[in-house]
């Protein structure tokens, strides 16, 4: 039993964890209305998935799949996100700048439209080698169902938004473990 902190790849309820070979059993979870670019714990035997545990950003964890909390039996997560982690970090950083020229309102009546552009960027770049953030994401806005005017906005939000800093660029997930006795192993 190997637990993994990873990101999901998710389309059209075709869910993948990043950096891992899909286990066989990976259909069960479609229902739990996950995007992609989410941080999760998954504990994998055999091919099989046993737990599968939501990142929160404030670290805690959330169980959503599984009958036990398989993290008490094991003494090491080994942490494969750490390849993914300047590309969540500066999608992150990149798309939280452009929606925060909406209002309460548009962001409450474009919550879908928000969620199909994050969850478009993280599926399709996530998992790749990529040189030039702001490239993409005007690219996939262009591409997305907004409006010319909010296109427009965004486009020109992101082009004045600042380069990210190192700091933020290398954050790693934070992951509250209190109660266990785990070990999360970087060097993988």
């Amino acid at each position: 039993m190997n637990a993994y902190l990873t990101f999901t790849r998710i389309l059209n309820n075709e869910i993948h964890f990043i950096g891992l070979e899909n286990p066989i059993n990976a259909n069960e979870i479609k229902n739990q209305q996950l995007l992609s670019g989410q941080p999760v714990l998954c504990v994998i035997e055999n091919k099989k998935l046993l737990s599968l545990y939501l990142v929160r950003n404030d670290g805690f964890i959330n169980q959503i799949f599984g009958e036990i909390d398989n993290l008490f039996q094991l003494n090491t997560i080994k942490d494969i996100s750490l390849i993914n982690l300047l590309k969540y970090n500066s999608f992150k950083f990149y798309l939280a700048n452009i929606f925060q020229i909406l209002s309460f309102d548009e962001m409450n009546n474009f919550y879908q439209l928000m969620t199909e552009l994050e969850n478009k960027i993280f599926y399709n770049f996530l998992h790749t080698e990529i040189i030039d953030f702001k490239k993409l994401i005007i690219r996939e806005i262009n591409k997305s169902n907004w409006t010319q005017e909010y296109k427009k906005r965004f486009i020109e939000k992101l082009n004045k938004t600042r380069i990210i800093s190192k700091k933020l660029l290398n954050k790693k997930i934070d992951l509250d473990l209190s109660g266990y006795r785990i070990y999360i192993n970087t060097r993988i």
